[in-house]
């Protein structure tokens, strides 16, 4: 199992990258937001094309969509706990998260919302039903990938300074 990788000076590195080479920034935003996209393939493909159960197949906030349940990649670093993230895979909308974590803190607090657990763990398995084996299978390669897509930056940035400050 993979956890999070710990780079130290990326969120200065890229800080800097952005001030003196704004198109090499970009590119390497690009570059980082590519690497997690095979994961974002294999978490959207691990849901249901239609409604996972009846009870879904509605038009409110908890109704299946491909639209509503759907997986996207942010970057551009955010910092949460003290910890600054760099690139984030979720799985936005009630209904997908409804479908992919229901029965993980619990086995429902009413009949109904055991039967909605009972019935999806019969038929998708155990909470995470999509998102966390996606991760598992994907993330050693993105996070190679992010972490390449960085060192390739700080070697560009190190040249640059390099030949900026030639005398």
């Amino acid at each position: 199992m993979a956890g999070p990788v710990r780079v130290r000076g990326v969120q200065e590195t890229l800080r800097d990258l952005r001030t003196l080479e704004p198109t090499l920034y970009k590119a390497t935003m690009r570059t980082i937001k590519r690497a997690a996209k095979p994961l974002q393939s294999a978490a959207q493909g691990a849901l249901p094309a239609s409604a996972p159960l009846s009870g879904f197949a509605h038009g409110g906030r908890t109704g299946w969509s491909r639209s509503a349940a759907r997986v996207s990649v942010n970057t551009g670093g955010r910092k949460s706990g003290g910890t600054w993230t760099l690139v984030k895979v979720r799985l936005n909308g009630a209904a997908g998260s409804l479908f992919d974590m229901a029965g993980r803190g619990s086995g429902g607090s009413t009949p109904q919302g055991a039967a909605l657990v009972e019935n999806l763990t019969s038929r998708y398995g155990a909470a995470s039903r999509a998102m966390w084996p996606a991760a598992e299978h994907q993330l050693p390669t993105v996070q190679r990938q992010v972490v390449a897509a960085i060192d390739d930056a700080t070697s560009a940035m190190n040249v640059k300074l390099k030949t900026d400050w030639v005398v």
